[in-house]
């Protein structure tokens, strides 16, 4: 009896001992159980290689609609803005004067084609303004005439009066000439006050201190209707350069005005006109 219970245990025991050697393989070699997917962090699958991809590109946001109380749009700049030193209103006067009835829009560009750009004007003309200028402040009219144009200068008492050519030797002679002639000074038609040459520059061309306060433009001319009367400066041209020499007083402006032709390299003086309020 006790010999079968021990078989009997043997066999029980080798039975067990092989199941568990059959489970212990089957966990080590089958692969482990997948997870549960987590439905709140799931992670989308990756798009396919042939699936067109999408780029987003930041845009600005739109403007706001324009409002009853927006600003009115500012209007085209006047004309004035554009051509501050009034060479198209000048050379529009001019051309009244001595445009012989031709067409007027082909006269006044070849007049502006003429007429120097301020800047092109300020390098060609500063040097040779104040060695005139210096020369009358210090009458040395000898060397004023070094500067002059060989059919010689000419000078206007006002703007609009009428020309007194002198001749570069005359001019040279001023200081000596006692030679009294009338000038139309105020532009006004008729017998004028009689000066000598020497006196001329004194009362009427250089009756201020323009080597010392006057301010000097280029190729810039006062609005229409400056002066005492309304004639333009472009009266013998045009000419390359217009050089105005101003200075201010309490009692009205008064300029010097120098006219050149020739060209920007060898500037000539060919005209001096007279500029000041009517009085």
């Amino acid at each position: 009896m006790t010999t079968l219970l021990s078989s009997g245990a043997a066999v029980a025991v080798s039975a067990l001992g092989a199941a568990m050697l059959v489970a212990a393989c089957a966990s080590s070699t089958a692969p482990p159980a997948a997870p549960a997917p987590v439905a709140s962090q799931a992670v989308p699958a990756s798009k396919s290689a042939t699936e067109p991809t999408t780029t987003v590109v930041a845009q600005a946001p739109a403007p706001p609609p324009p409002s009853s109380d927006a600003p009115a749009p500012v209007p085209a700049a006047a004309p004035e803005a554009s051509d501050p030193c009034h060479v198209s209103q000048e050379l529009a006067q001019a051309y009244e004067k001595f445009g012989q009835g031709g067409d007027q829009r082909e006269w006044t560009a070849n007049a502006r084609e003429k007429v120097l750009l301020q800047e092109d004007a300020e390098r060609a003309f500063t040097g040779i303004t104040q060695e005139i200028i210096s020369a009358i402040a210090h009458k040395r009219y000898g060397k004023l005439a070094a500067f002059a144009s060989s059919d010689g200068v000419c000078l206007r008492a006002a703007k609009g009066a009428e020309c007194q050519m002198l001749s570069p030797r005359a001019l040279a002679a001023c200081a000596a000439s006692g030679l009294r002639t009338p000038w139309a000074v105020d532009g006004a038609p008729g017998e004028g006050p009689r000066y000598t040459c020497g006196e001329a520059f004194r009362h009427i061309f250089y009756a201020r201190d323009f080597l010392h306060v006057g301010k000097p433009h280029f190729n810039c001319f006062p609005e229409p209707g400056r002066g005492n009367n309304a004639s333009p400066i472009v009266l013998s041209g045009p000419r390359l350069g217009y050089v105005e020499l101003e200075s201010d007083a309490p009692d009205g402006f008064r300029s010097l005005w120098l006219v050149f032709d020739g060209t920007p390299q060898a500037p000539e003086l060919v005209e001096l006109i007279s500029d000041y309020p009517r009085k």
